[in-house]
């Protein structure tokens, strides 16, 4: 019998002669020599056979193994708990065998935190590279890199861009590189990179960087980053960045930034940014609506309650708004515009510019058709034909005394329509263009 452990040829003795007993000592000797290159009972039943000891430094591991190999073989296994965690690239030196580099299953050199301090690592070598390869993953999540749909429970990415991941589960670590997948559970730490992936769950951390998924959940943490996709849940802390999407959840925090979405939930805190095209507006103190800002009428109307002393509201209100409106292809001896006049109403001031060239006519009036105190040149007297000329409420047919002085009482309960008429040459329009801008208020009594 032969074997790397023992080769009992050495050892044989002739039938019927007498063995010495030096002999059968060496027999025992060479045994007992064998035995030991095996793994204890002990560690084969903890499964320590392959388990070393680390003396060596960061990113320069030496490890020695329970029983000495003489060589490294094509997947060889060694199992140490590191005293020193990585800071890049590393070795690891087999029981003297030489240093050899440690990699990633793709080949690359580990990140900062690959192998942990007093972490276990499990290495595998490679004789096609003579390199030893990383098992499983040990450690922080580091570097770029595309991960599959994983359950994440506390994880921690400290560094890179996470691309195609999607987290189930709650991430309560710290991202500071981007996220750029779906979260569908919450999010309790701060993501200092950019957010481009949906948020279903609550985000408790901060979000610092910019956000252009939607965000679904409610974020108790600072929102400092750009949020480009739509904000559905409550923040309850400061919002210092620009939201162009959506936001219908209520902001409790401060606004600094700009709105250019719509903006339908209430803002508590103090709002310093600017909303630029929300569709409407309303600020409210205490449980009253106090000012509705919204857009109609091709203008921007403002409407606000009236209280009496108690601060009590019974339905009444004033509207504040202008209403702007282009008329092309002017035709005929006038153009009416019916109804463009609301019923209980002051006409503060209108005013003109010819966008295209007027033919047919000379100059033209604007003014009231119909209802009570119809005057068709009522806002403006005589305005030139010509491209580029504009009208303002000093070219109203007003001076002091005179009962067509602005502003204009429409004290009638129905709309009266607004007439452009033809002045000059054959007084009737054949071309052009003029817009004109309206600005006025309207009144509505309380209903209780």
């Amino acid at each position: 019998m032969s074997s790397e452990y023992f080769d009992s040829s050495d050892y044989q003795q002739t039938a019927g002669t007498r063995a010495r007993s030096s002999s059968i000592n060496s027999a025992f000797d060479a045994l007992d020599t064998g035995l030991s290159l095996l793994p204890t009972s002990s560690e084969l039943a903890n499964g320590l056979s392959t388990y070393g000891i680390d003396s060596g430094i960061a990113d320069a591991y030496v490890v020695t193994l329970p029983n000495t190999p003489t060589a490294l073989t094509d997947g060889m296994q060694i199992v140490f708990k590191a005293l020193s965690a990585n800071t890049g690239a590393c070795t690891v030196n087999v029981d003297s065998l030489g240093a050899k580099s440690i990699v990633r299953h793709d080949g690359t050199a580990p990140s900062a935190g690959d192998i942990a301090a007093a972490k276990i690592t499990e290495l595998r070598y490679n004789s096609t590279s003579d390199k030893f390869e990383i098992q499983g993953h040990v450690g922080t999540v580091v570097g770029a890199g595309t991960m599959s749909t994983q359950n994440a429970s506390a994880v921690s990415i400290t560094g890179g861009a996470i691309t195609g991941v999607t987290l189930t589960n709650d991430v309560t670590g710290n991202v500071t590189g981007d996220l750029v997948g779906d979260v569908t559970g919450n999010v309790t730490g701060n993501v200092t990179g950019d957010l481009t992936g949906d948020v279903t769950g609550d985000v408790t951390g901060d979000l610092t960087g910019a956000v252009t998924g939607a965000v679904t959940g409610n974020v108790t943490g600072n929102l400092t980053g750009d949020v480009t996709g739509d904000l559905t849940g409550d923040v309850t802390g400061d919002v210092t960045g620009d939201l162009t999407g959506d936001v219908t959840g209520d902001v409790t925090g401060d606004l600094t930034g700009n709105v250019t979405g719509d903006l339908t939930g209430d803002v508590t805190g103090d709002l310093t940014g600017n909303i630029i095209s929300p569709s409407v507006i309303r600020l409210d103190v205490g449980s009253r609506e106090v000012l509705t800002i919204s857009a109609g009428g091709g203008g921007i109307i403002l409407e606000a309650d009236v209280a009496d002393s108690a601060g009590d509201t019974f339905g009444g209100s004033v509207l504040f708004s202008t209403i702007s409106e282009e008329y092309t292809g002017l035709s005929g001896a006038t153009v009416t515009d019916a109804g463009k006049i609301p019923a209980n109403s002051i006409i503060i001031g209108v005013t003109a510019r010819v966008t295209t060239l007027i033919t047919g006519c000379t100059s033209l009036t604007i003014g009231v058709s119909g209802g009570v105190n119809p005057d068709a040149d009522r806002f403006v007297d005589s305005m030139a034909v010509a491209a580029g000329t504009t009208a303002n409420i000093s070219d109203s047919a007003q001076d002091i005394g005179n009962d067509s002085l602005l502003p204009h009482y429409n004290m009638a309960g129905v709309a009266q329509d607004l007439v452009i008429t033809a002045v000059g040459g054959a007084a009737s329009f054949a071309a052009g263009a003029v817009r004109i801008e309206m600005t006025y208020l309207q009144f509505t009594a309380p209903t209780s």
